[in-house]
């Protein structure tokens, strides 16, 4: 790994101490108090180089140096399902709205762009429909290899759940589960599966996840910090 690695400074009134994370969509953020904008970041970065070599590694991406919503991706990659999305721009300086054509893994913007913020509702309305497709078909597989029946699959924007499940056995999948990887997709799926016939996490309800997920507490552990490997304009 390079180093020091390509990484973003964020100055907060909030944070009483010197802090950092890694996302997928923007690489590492070390976020500094205001009072404390003296700090010596480099000094910061070789005491803490085992922690950002460990978690760069363990979600399997070298850090990026991407910036954030400001810039105008070409690409969304949805590791969950390997495939992706292009993203096109059109800009029209006669006009200050913007719209959207989506067609086959594909998505034009014309209008006022100024920014990648502008976008961003059109293209979570669009990965809300891919998952539905892509995540209702993976769903499925498994319900059968499982055999765990479910009634119906909504897709929801959750800001802290990744799925759920109700007493009716409809379940609900969060559609940024479409960034993550596709091991821990799968863990999310049969957990919420698995709910159909345990609605608690007994450890009856565990042993059945072990059934199918044999190194469930490893991708429970992953989960904890999956937002990370959200993009940036996504968290």
């Amino acid at each position: 790994m390079r180093w020091p690695p390509p990484h973003k400074i964020r100055y907060s009134k909030r944070a009483k101490n010197v802090s950092m994370r890694i996302y997928a969509g923007s690489g590492l953020e070390i976020v500094i108090p205001e009072r404390k904008k003296n700090v010596n970041v480099i000094n910061f970065l070789n005491e803490h180089r085992n922690w950002i070599e460990k978690h760069a590694q363990q979600f399997t991406f070298l850090l990026p140096n991407h910036s954030d919503q400001k810039t105008l991706p070409e690409k969304i990659v949805l590791t969950a399902v390997n495939q992706s999305i292009e993203i096109h721009y059109r800009p029209i300086n006669a006009t200050t709205c913007v719209s959207y054509r989506a067609v086959k893994n594909k998505i034009i913007f014309y209008g006022a762009i100024t920014d990648f913020s502008v976008c961003v509702p059109a293209v979570i309305h669009c990965l809300k429909k891919q998952a539905k497709k892509q995540l209702g078909e993976l769903l499925n597989q498994l319900s059968l290899e499982c055999h765990l029946p479910y009634q119906k699959l909504s897709i929801r924007a959750q800001k802290t759940v990744w799925g759920s499940c109700t007493a009716k056995k409809n379940i609900q999948l969060n559609y940024k589960i479409l960034f993550l990887p596709q091991t821990l997709a799968r863990y999310i799926l049969i957990h919420e599966l698995c709910h159909t016939i345990h609605l608690n996490h007994s450890a009856s309800f565990w042993k059945s996840v072990a059934r199918f997920v044999p190194d469930f507490r490893a991708q429970v552990k992953l989960l904890r910090k999956a937002d990370q490997l959200l993009p940036r304009w996504l968290v």
